[in-house]
C-alpha cells in the first residue's frame, strides 16, 4: 500500500463533510492515507482505531459512532465480508489523480456489492458490458434504457440498501459507550453473563460495574488486563471475569505465562500493584495496603467458589501475596 494518499481541495466546500462533527470529520480525513488501492479498509472499530490513531486512546469508544455518521452522510458504504465489516470510500478513485493502480499491492478485502474488480480498478456492475449487448454506459447515452436494464438497476439499488442497513446493525453490536475496561474485556474474548439478578439488575451491567471498580483505565493497566483476559479465555472460561480480576490481574499474573517471584506478571521488571493499577518496581516489597487488597480479593474468590460447592480452593488462590 502507498505511504500516503491525495486530499483534494474540494474538502473545503464538501457539504457532507461540513455536516459531520469536527472529530468525525478529522477521523475520516486521517483514515484516507490508510486505504488500499480500491479505497477499502476493514471497519471493525477497534482495528480502525489501532490503525488510524493508536496514540489517542480517548477516541477508541467513539470510532463506531464516527463510522455510522460517515455511512449516514453517504461518504462511505459499509458491507459484510468474511473478515468482518468493510468500508468503501465512494469518491476515493475520483480524488486520487495519478494513482498507479498496477503498481500497488492488490486489495485483500472482498469487492463491495454492485462492483467488479478489473485490471484498472473497481467498476460498477451496471457500467460493465452485458453479454450480447453494448456496454450500459453507451445505452444510457442513446436516451433510453431497455426495460430489463431498468429492472436490474432497481434490484441493485435494493440490494445496496439492504447491505447498508445490515452493516449499520452490525456496527451497533459493539456499543460505543462501553468503559475502556469493559471494551478490553470484550475485545480479548470475554463474554458477559446473561439474565438478571434477584433485584432485577442486569448481570451484564453488574459485571461491567464490578470490573470498572477494580481495573483502572490507565494504559498500562488495560494492557495487563487484556493479556489476562486473552490468556484466561484461551485456557478456561470467557465468562469468569471475577477470577480473571481477583486471581490474575490484581496479583499481576498472566495465564499461560511463567511468573517468577519479584517479576510481576512476567513481562518485564515492573508489575501492576494489587490496588489502583500503580506501576511499582518489581523488586520493591509489597506494602501492607497491597497485601490487604490481595487477601481481600482471595477471600472474595473463596466465598464465591464456596457458594458454588467447591471446597478445595488451594489451586485457585495460589501464592498471590508472594508474587505481588
Amino acid at each position: 500500500m502507498a505511504r500516503g494518499r491525495m486530499i483534494n481541495t474540494t474538502i473545503a466546500t464538501d457539504k457532507r463533510l461540513a455536516d459531520l462533527p469536527l472529530e468525525a470529520e478529522l477521523f475520516f480525513l486521517k483514515t484516507i492515507p490508510h486505504l488500499d488501492r480500491d479505497g477499502l479498509i476493514l471497519g471493525d472499530a477497534s482495528l480502525l482505531w489501532a490503525r488510524v490513531c493508536p496514540r489517542r486512546p480517548e477516541l477508541l469508544n467513539q470510532v463506531a459512532g464516527y463510522v455510522e455518521l460517515w455511512i449516514a452522510s453517504g461518504l462511505v458504504q459499509a458491507y459484510d465480508t468474511p473478515d468482518g465489516i468493510a468500508l468503501f470510500f465512494l469518491k476515493f478513485t475520483k480524488n486520487q489523480a495519478g494513482l498507479r493502480y498496477d503498481r500497488e499491492p492488490a486489495s485483500t478485502i472482498q469487492c463491495p456489492p454492485g462492483y467488479t474488480r478489473t485490471i484498472t480498478g473497481l467498476v460498477q456492475d451496471r457500467l460493465l458490458p452485458v453479454s450480447g449487448n453494448p456496454p450500459a454506459i453507451l445505452r444510457q447515452s442513446s436516451g433510453s434504457l431497455p426495460a430489463e436494464e431498468k429492472l436490474r438497476e432497481v434490484k441493485l439499488k435494493e440490494e445496496k440498501l439492504k447491505e447498508v442497513k445490515r452493516s449499520k446493525s452490525e456496527l451497533k453490536v459493539k456499543p460505543a459507550s462501553l468503559p475502556p475496561q469493559a471494551q478490553v474485556f470484550i475485545d480479548n474474548g470475554g463474554k458477559w453473563p446473561t439474565g438478571k439478578l434477584t433485584d432485577g439488575t442486569s448481570k451484564r451491567d453488574r459485571a461491567i460495574q464490578w470490573i470498572c471498580e477494580r481495573v483502572t483505565d490507565d494504559m498500562s493497566s488495560l494492557v495487563l488486563f487484556g493479556k489476562v483476559v486473552a490468556g484466561y479465555c484461551a485456557q478456561w472460561s470467557p465468562k469468569s471475569y471475577t477470577v480473571m480480576v481477583n486471581d490474575y490481574y490484581l496479583a499481576g499474573r498472566v495465564p499461560g505465562e511463567p511468573t517468577q517471584k519479584g517479576k510481576g506478571n512476567g513481562s518485564g521488571n515492573y508489575g501492576i500493584s494489587a490496588f489502583g493499577g500503580v506501576i511499582n518496581p518489581a523488586n520493591a516489597p509489597p506494602t501492607s495496603e497491597q497485601i490487604a487488597e490481595v487477601q481481600r480479593a482471595r477471600a472474595e474468590t473463596a466465598a464465591r467458589l464456596a457458594a458454588a460447592g467447591r471446597a478445595d480452593l488451594s489451586e485457585v488462590q495460589g501464592n498471590a501475596v508472594a508474587g505481588a
